[in-house]
């Protein structure tokens, strides 16, 4: 491993007007912070895309482009993500009265 980081992102969650109804897409900026022989702090924009099933599962796909802050003032544009999400709300668990 070359290096380790954590990112966090503020999202603006957008459905399509007449797409599927789990679609959305999003635009969002965050810090993001690298742990190497350095440390490095960057600002990055988040771009992606999410679909929710009809059961409690949320894939994604997002492309994080970005600033370097901290020893080399850089852009870069590398760094892609995906993601698996349960929903924890809309699980097997029901509440009882």
């Amino acid at each position: 491993m070359d290096n380790f980081g954590a990112g966090t992102y503020f999202d603006w969650m957008f459905a399509l007007t007449d797409g599927p109804s789990g679609l959305k897409f999003y635009p969002g900026p965050g810090p993001e912070f690298f742990f190497e022989n350095d440390f490095d702090f960057n600002i990055a924009g988040d771009f992606g895309v999410e679909y929710s099933f009809k059961f409690p599962l949320t894939i994604g796909f997002d492309w994080r482009p970005g600033f370097a802050v901290t020893n080399d003032f850089d852009f870069y544009t590398g760094n892609w993500g995906i993601m698996a999400r349960y929903r924890f709300k809309e699980g097997g668990f029901k509440k009882v009265d």
